[in-house]
C-alpha cells in the first residue's frame, strides 16, 4: 500500500484481535510463537533530554479509540496521528478482548521512539467466564492440563497461562506491552487479589520476552474489593493493581450511569481538579520498600543483572476524555484545563489522552469538511493555534454538546503543556521523512506521479490512500508557524519575512505529499535585499563525536522577480544558551534531479563535550535571498520533499547488488507441466509477487523501507533486461508495506490490474503474451529509489496471447 486500482488486498492470514481467550489459544496452537514479525522495526529508546530538569516532568500517553478500531481503508482518507514528539506511549485501542496493534501502526511509533501497546479488555457481561478463565486456564478438554504451569499468589493458586501466551504474541508482534482494561466485577477481594498477582506475572514474562522496556497499564476500574467503582485518582482500592503493573491510567469521568442520568458533573463523583495533588500525595505517602520490582534476566533481551523497575509518580497516568463525557474542563479545545490541573511539567504526575481521534469523529460529517480544515483543527490542538482558525466558535460549540459551559481562558495546545522528545539517535535508526501524514491523493517516485487518479472515484473529501507505515514525521518544530531567525549577525534589515508552513498534496519526491515553505516580505525593504535566514524544521538528539550523513531534497515552486535564491542545510544546537561546535566535514555539491528537484548531501561531525554523552540539534534549511521585492510580496515558496541523517554503516555499503530474485505465485497453483504460472484474464491474475536481495558475500546491504511495484506487457519473444531508465509504458501498481504482505512481497490483485493496464491495449485490443512484473527498493537510510538497471523483474505468462480473453 498504496496500491492502484480500487479493490483491496485480501487480509492477512495473521489474525489482528482475538474475541476470546479460546482464540488465543488456536492462535498459539497453529502458530510458531517463537518466529517474531519481520516487518515490525524494533523499539529504539529516544536520547535522555540534555537538561537534567526535563527528566522528572511527566509523560504522555495516547489512548487510540477510533471507531472500534481496525477500518483503516487503502482508499480512504482517514485518521492519522502525527504528533508523537509529545507523547512517550501509544494504545491501539478496540473493543475486542485481546487488540493486536496492526504492524504499520507499530512501525510509526517506533520511528519516533514511542512504545506501542495492546489491550486485554474484558468490558460486558458476555465475557465473564474469560475473565475466570485468564486464573484457572483453559479447560481440560482443550488442553492438557499436565503441562499448564500454576504458581501461588497472595491469595489463591493461578495459571499462568494466558500471561505467557500474550507475552509470546507481543514478542512475535513486536510491540510493547498492554493495557489491562478490566470492567468487570470478579466475585470478591479474593479473586481481586489473584488478579493482581497475575498482572505481575504478565509484567514478567514480557520483561523476559519482550525486553525491560515492556509496559502494563492498569485502567482504573476494578478495585481491590472486586466490583468495579471508578476512582478517578490513586487510593488504597486500587493501589495492588498498580503495584503489579508498570503504570496507572486514571478513570477520566463520572460513571457511565451517572453520566447517562444527568450528562453533567456531580460533586460526588466527578474528575476533580484537586485530584492530581491528591494522587500525588498518595504516592509519596507510600513505603518506598514496596516501589521497586527486579527485572527477570534474560539472555535474548540483554538485560543488565541486578536491574530493576523503580516506580515513580512519573508512571501514574491521570486520564483525560477528549471528547469531554464528565472529564474536568470538557475536553475538546479545553482539554488544556484538566492538562494544566495535572501539571505534568510541574507536578510530574503523567497524562492518558483517552480519543484523539475526536478531532476527526466529531466533525466527519460536517458540510464543507476538508481533510486541510481538519488538519488545522488538529495542528491547533496539539501545536499551537493556527492563524485564522475560529477555536472559540468551536469550542463553545463543543461545550454546549458536553453540558460544560465554561468561562473562555486563553486557549493553549497540548505541546505546550508538556515535555517535547526527540526522536531516537540516526546512529541507531536512520531519521527519514517525506513529510507523510500517512495519506495522500497521489504518489509520486522521484518527483514522477505514477498514481493513476483517474481510476478512482473523486465522491467525497476522503478521497485518496491510507497507509500509516509509510507515515513520516512532518517536523516537529515547524508548527503552527516556523519559527525563523537570521543565519548571520548582520542583515540589510531587522525585521524577519512572514512565512508559513503547509503540507502539499499536488506535489512530491517519494511518496504522496511534500511540505510547502512559503516566505513573504513583511514590510517594505531597502532597495537591495540580502537575507540569509535559518529555518528549523526537525529537533533531533545525536551523539557527541558522532559523524552524520544529511540529506536533503528541494524544489523552488515560485520566485520574486528580480530575486536570487540559494537553499542550503545544515544542523545548529536547538538551544542558543546550549552551543557545541557541528563540523562540516564535506558538502556536496547541489545535483540537478528530475522534475525540477535539487539533492543536498553533507557530512557533518558533532563534536564531543564534556557535559554531555548526546547533544540535541536542529535540521533545518539556511535559505540565502538576493536582489529586491516589492513590499508584502512573496519572496519564495519553497517545496521540501525529503529530508534525512543517518550513519554510514562500518564499511561503505555495496552497491554491487548482484540480482533481485523476484517469483510470482499465483492463487491458483501450477498445473502439472507448467514451468510459469499461466494467466487465462487478467481480471484472475490474482497472487502474491515476493523477492530476495542477493548481494556480494561480505558486503554491507542497504535495507529497504518498501519497493515500488510496476508492471507492464511484453510479447515473445521478448527476454530483455531493463536498461537505465525506467521502460516507457511500465505502469505503478502499488509499494510493498507490512499492511499489504510484507516489505519483500507484494499482493497483486486482478481487478486492480485490470483497471489500471486495460487502457494500454493497443487499438487493435490484442493481449500481449507476457505481463512483466518489476521491484524497485527505495532505501530506508537515504530514501534513494534504486536504478532501473538494478531493479528485478518475472514475466508471467499469459494464455490466449494474440487475442483478448473476455473478462
Amino acid at each position: 500500500m498504496p496500491i492502484s486500482g480500487n479493490t483491496p488486498v485480501p487480509p492477512s492470514s495473521d489474525s489482528q484481535f482475538f474475541d476470546s481467550l479460546s482464540e488465543l489459544d488456536a492462535w498459539a496452537a497453529n502458530s510458531n510463537i517463537k518466529d517474531t514479525q519481520p516487518e515490525a522495526l524494533p523499539y529504539v529508546p529516544r536520547n535522555p533530554p540534555a537538561d537534567p530538569n526535563e527528566r522528572g516532568k511527566g509523560k504522555v500517553l495516547v489512548c487510540h479509540d477510533f471507531k472500534g478500531g481496525y477500518v483503516e481503508n487503502p482508499f480512504s482518507i482517514s485518521y492519522t496521528f502525527n504528533f508523537w514528539s509529545v507523547i512517550d506511549t501509544f494504545v491501539y485501542f478496540s473493543h475486542k478482548q485481546v487488540s493486536i496493534p496492526p504492524a504499520g501502526w507499530i512501525n510509526a511509533a517506533h520511528r519516533q521512539g514511542v512504545k506501542m501497546l495492546g489491550v486485554l479488555l474484558f468490558e460486558h457481561d458476555g465475557v465473564k467466564p474469560d475473565l475466570l478463565r485468564l486464573l484457572a486456564g483453559p479447560s481440560m478438554t482443550s488442553r492438557d492440563a499436565s503441562k499448564e504451569q500454576f504458581i501461588t499468589g497472595s491469595s489463591f493458586t493461578f495459571s499462568i497461562h494466558y500471561a505467557q501466551l500474550l507475552a509470546d504474541l507481543a514478542c512475535q508482534r513486536g510491540f510493547d506491552g498492554y493495557l489491562m482494561n478490566f470492567e468487570l466485577a470478579i466475585g470478591g477481594e479474593l479473586h481481586a487479589r489473584g488478579v493482581a498477582d497475575w498482572v505481575s506475572v504478565l509484567r514478567s514474562e514480557l520483561w523476559k520476552k519482550v525486553g525491560p522496556h515492556a509496559e502494563v497499564i492498569w485502567y482504573d476500574s476494578l478495585t481491590i474489593k472486586g466490583n468495579v467503582r471508578y476512582q478517578n485518582r490513586l487510593n488504597d482500592l486500587n493501589r495492588p493493581f498498580f503495584l503489579s503493573s508498570t503504570g496507572f491510567f486514571s478513570n477520566y469521568r463520572v460513571s457511565t450511569w451517572i453520566y447517562r442520568a444527568y450528562h453533567h458533573e456531580t460533586q460526588q463523583n466527578k474528575w476533580r481538579e484537586s485530584y492530581p495533588m491528591e494522587t500525588i500525595q498518595y504516592f509519596f505517602s507510600l513505603d518506598s520498600a514496596n516501589m521497586s520490582t527486579l527485572i527477570p534476566s534474560n539472555a535474548a533481551t540483554a538485560i543488565p543483572q541486578p536491574a530493576q523497575h523503580v516506580f515513580t509518580h512519573q508512571d501514574i497516568f491521570m486520564g483525560i476524555d477528549i471528547w469531554g463525557r464528565g472529564t474536568f474542563g470538557g475536553g475538546g479545545f479545553s482539554t488544556h484545563r484538566a492538562l494544566e490541573a495535572i501539571s505534568p511539567n510541574e507536578l510530574g504526575l503523567s497524562v492518558a489522552l483517552f480519543a484523539p481521534g475526536w478531532t476527526w469523529e466529531s466533525r466527519e460529517g460536517n458540510a464543507g469538511r476538508t481533510w486541510e480544515r481538519w488538519w488545522d483543527e488538529e495542528v491547533s490542538f496539539w501545536a499551537g493555534k493556527v492563524p485564522g482558525l475560529n477555536l472559540p466558535s468551536l469550542s463553545m460549540l463543543h461545550q454546549l454538546v458536553v453540558g460544560q459551559l465554561t468561562s473562555q481562558t486563553t486557549y493553549k495546545s497540548i505541546s505546550e503543556l508538556v515535555s517535547k522528545k526527540m526522536p531516537p539517535d540516526p546512529k541507531h535508526i536512520a531519521f527519514l521523512t517525506t513529510f507523510s501524514p500517512g495519506i495522500g491523493r497521489g504518489w509520486w517516485v522521484e518527483g514522477e506521479k505514477v498514481w493513476r487518479v483517474d481510476t478512482v472515484s473523486h465522491s467525497s473529501w476522503t478521497h485518496g490512500w491510507q497507509d500509516v507505515e509509510k507515515q513520516c514525521s512532518i517536523g516537529d518544530l515547524l508548527w503552527p508557524i516556523p519559527k525563523l531567525t537570521w543565519n548571520e549577525e548582520t542583515q540589510d534589515h531587522n525585521i524577519l519575512p512572514s512565512s508559513s508552513a503547509s503540507v502539499n498534496m499536488d506535489d512530491a519526491w517519494n511518496g504522496g505529499s511534500c511540505l510547502n515553505l512559503t516566505l513573504s516580505e513583511s514590510e517594505a525593504p531597502e532597495t537591495k535585499t540580502k537575507l540569509t535566514i535559518w529555518i528549523p524544521v526537525q529537533s533531533l538528539s545525536l551523539t557527541s563525536g558522532q559523524e552524520y550523513s544529511i540529506t536533503a531534497v528541494y524544489k523552488i515552486a515560485k520566485v520574486a522577480d528580480g530575486l536570487h535564491i540559494v537553499v542550503e542545510h545544515g544542523l545548529k544546537p536547538l538551544s542558543p544558551t546550549h552551543s557545541f561546535p557541528i563540523e562540516v566535514v564535506s558538502r556536496e555539491q547541489p545535483k540537478v534531479l528530475q522534475h525540477g528537484w535539487t539533492g543536498l548531501g553533507a557530512h557533518i561531525r558533532v563534536a564531543p563535550t564534556n557535559d554531555s554523552e548526546s547533544q540535541e540539534c536542529a535540521l533545518g534549511l539556511v535559505v540565502k535571498i538576493s536582489g529586491a521585492a516589492g513590499p508584502k510580496e512573496l519572496l519564495v515558496d519553497l517545496m521540501l520533499g525529503q529530508m534525512g541523517v543517518h550513519v554510514e554503516p562500518g564499511s561503505k555499503a555495496s552497491s554491487n547488488l548482484e540480482t533481485i530474485n523476484v517469483v510470482f505465485e499465483p492463487t491458483s497453483p501450477l498445473r502439472a507441466g507448467e514451468t510459469l504460472p499461466i494467466i487465462t484474464t487478467l481480471e484472475n491474475f490474482n497472487g502474491t509477487l515476493s523477492w530476495v536481495m542477493d548481494y556480494p558475500l561480505h558486503s554491507t546491504q542497504p535495507s529497504y523501507a518498501y519497493c515500488n511495484i510496476y508492471a507492464q506487457f511484453v510479447s515473445p519473444p521478448s527476454t530483455s533486461t531493463p536498461g537505465k531508465e525506467k521502460p516507457e509504458n511500465a505502469i505503478w501498481l502499488g509499494t510493498s508495506g507490512v499492511e499489504s504482505g510484507g516489505k519483500d512481497r507484494f499482493v497483486i490483485v486482478g481487478k486492480n490490474l485490470q483497471l489500471v493496464m486495460k487502457p494500454t491495449l493497443s487499438t487493435e485490443g490484442e493481449l500481449p503474451g507476457k505481463v512483466r512484473l518489476y521491484v524497485q527498493g527505495v532505501d530506508e537510510r537515504t530514501g534513494k529509489v534504486m536504478e532501473w538497471e538494478k531493479v528485478g523483474w518475472v514475466d508471467v505468462q499469459l494464455a490466449g496471447y494474440g487475442k483478448v480473453i473476455a473478462s
